[in-house]
């Protein structure tokens, strides 16, 4: 215990005599720590935190790489090939979004809404807190416009109202009869939506570009895989599927298909963030390092009896 309190009544007469060096040693292990806990909040949030959805493991993303783009998108015309020809997934949904004003008790705000369809939601599993999804048959073209409300939404909004069901919700100035609310759902590897709307409601009050064309890849698509298949088994099942199109749509020739775990996926646009922040907090313990040991303070080393 003499030796640690002599050791601290040394650094503290130590780092008074060298202000310069006080300062900086601060200064630089105010931003290591500060570093090192961002760093771990977010390895902690990203990389160990499962993704919110039942048995995650099982969930995947869909992409169909081309030369281009290797994380492209698909298009309606193929979904629905792939929907009718894999083997390897209890479900295949797809979705779309877009910017959307809603106006409630004569305000007006834009928010994020997802055109999905009906399968995604058995894809991701989420549970509902009051009401129910759409089904297949009300996502078709000219189908009613129904909407899904996110939790966090349906709190801020709606103050967790639970007779919202069957009320409306007006977007880009149509009215969506509110037939449930949901847990969130990442729809894609942005932000979660506020709402969910059927994909059919994209004809109405968004653009799709090219509309429904097999050269208009907008759409993003995730898989929940049957008990026991494994990512690579997916694989080989959708490529025997994306030859068959090519050698049939000259629009399909130059894609390919990739199967991706959706843990994998969404902790990929973070990876070149973790990496820049440990080589900027590596380079900062090295000059830290580097100041301690050359005769910029003078004061270092002298007797300070």
């Amino acid at each position: 215990m003499d030796g640690f309190l002599a050791s601290v009544r040394y650094s503290r007469r130590l780092l008074l005599k060298s202000p310069g060096f006080t300062v900086t040693a601060v200064l630089i292990l105010g931003f290591g720590i500060g570093a090192n806990t961002a760093i771990f909040s977010l390895i902690d949030s990203v990389l160990l935190t499962p993704p919110p959805y039942p048995e995650p493991e099982r969930l995947a993303i869909i992409s169909m790489p081309s030369e281009n783009e290797p994380d492209e998108f698909f298009d309606y015309p193929d979904y629905l090939d792939y929907v009718a020809s894999q083997h390897t997934f209890s479900a295949l949904g797809t979705s779309s979004w877009d910017w959307l004003d809603v106006v409630q008790n004569g305000n007006a705000e834009r928010i994020k809404c997802s055109f999905i369809t009906a399968s995604a939601f058995q894809a991701f599993g989420v549970p509902f807190i009051i009401g129910r999804p759409f089904t297949a048959q009300e996502e078709v073209p000219g189908g009613p416009l129904l909407a899904v409300l996110s939790e966090p939404f349906w709190r801020t909004h709606f103050s967790a109202d639970p007779t919202v069901i069957g009320k409306n919700i007006v977007l880009n100035g149509y009215s969506f009869q509110i037939i449930g609310v949901s847990k969130p759902i990442n729809s894609d590897y942005g932000d979660p939506p506020n709402v969910l709307l059927p994909l059919n409601a994209v004809d109405v009050v968004s653009d799709w570009g090219n509309g429904r064309g097999r050269d208009n890849h907008c759409l993003f698509c995730v898989g929940r895989l049957k008990d026991g298949v494994t990512l690579a088994q997916a694989q080989a099942d959708l490529e025997v599927i994306q030859r068959n199109l090519v050698a049939r749509y000259p629009e399909d020739k130059g894609y390919g298909v990739r199967v991706d775990s959706t843990y994998l996926a969404e902790t990929k646009p973070y990876v070149a963030t973790l990496i820049v922040r440990f080589a900027s907090l590596g380079f900062m313990m090295s000059v830290y390092r580097l100041l301690s040991r050359v005769s910029l303070f003078p004061n270092r080393g002298t007797n300070l009896g």
